[in-house]
């Protein structure tokens, strides 16, 4: 009884280990993509919405406005997902009221 117990154990800490690792590549390939390229590469100014590795969490994200955190999450993915969404509306907005100014000067 107590080997099978120690199986099961064994089994969940390597599929534990093997999960940290899997995040551990992501935020790996998210910061090497954040050396390698900026906003102004692209010819845009620093989106208001971002996400970084927390400095006071280990293992955790904080979901920046402004580079004020706002949130904090343990999944990159979902940082990311979030922070693009946020920075599609504002996006959205600023073209809705640009459309607008234009439609008033007419």
């Amino acid at each position: 009884m107590s080997e099978d117990i120690e199986a099961i154990r064994r089994k969940r800490l390597k599929e534990l280990q093997e999960k940290a690792n899997a995040v551990q590549e992501q935020v790996e390939e998210i910061h090497a993509m954040q050396r390698e390229f900026s906003w102004e590469d692209f010819g845009y100014d620093e989106p208001e919405w971002g996400f970084r590795e927390s400095q006071d969490m280990p293992g955790a994200f904080d979901i920046c406005q402004k580079r004020h955190t706002v949130a904090l999450t343990g999944d990159p993915q979902f940082a990311m997902l979030v922070t693009d969404l946020l920075n599609r509306a504002r996006l959205e907005e600023l073209t809705l009221h640009r459309g607008e100014d234009d439609a008033k000067e007419e």
